[in-house]
């Protein structure tokens, strides 16, 4: 777990390369998961523009494919349907690579809830 300030500095730094380039897996979960949400790439960027430290899950961790990088997991809620979101940054050029965007698996926990 990433202690708050950390969570804030990220934040931080994903929104600003996100206002530069904001890209989403098109994945077939993720597109899927934006027509059941009634939802376009647009609102997708905009709901993670709002992201706020209460909304942490989990991270940095290494990715998978790109294990120099890192991702970081938050949860929002669309329409009442827990949403589970996987970020990264990648610096240059700067750009937000939202890898995950679908419902939640499994409940999420959120360690800085009340902080």
């Amino acid at each position: 777990m990433a202690p708050y300030h950390q969570v804030v500095l990220f934040l931080h730094l994903m929104k600003e390369c996100a206002g530069r380039r904001f890209i989403l897996v098109p994945r077939k979960e993720n597109l899927d998961a934006l027509a059941r949400l009634g939802i376009s790439l647009l609102d997708a960027k905009e709901q993670v523009l709002g992201l706020l430290p209460c909304d942490y899950v989990s991270g940095p961790e290494a990715d998978f494919d790109r294990p120099r990088q890192e991702v970081w997991v938050f949860g929002l809620t669309i329409n009442t349907t827990d949403v589970y979101v996987k970020l990264t940054v990648i610096l240059e050029p700067q750009r937000c690579v939202c890898i995950s965007f679908h419902p939640a698996r499994h409940p999420l926990e959120y360690p800085h809830r009340g902080a």
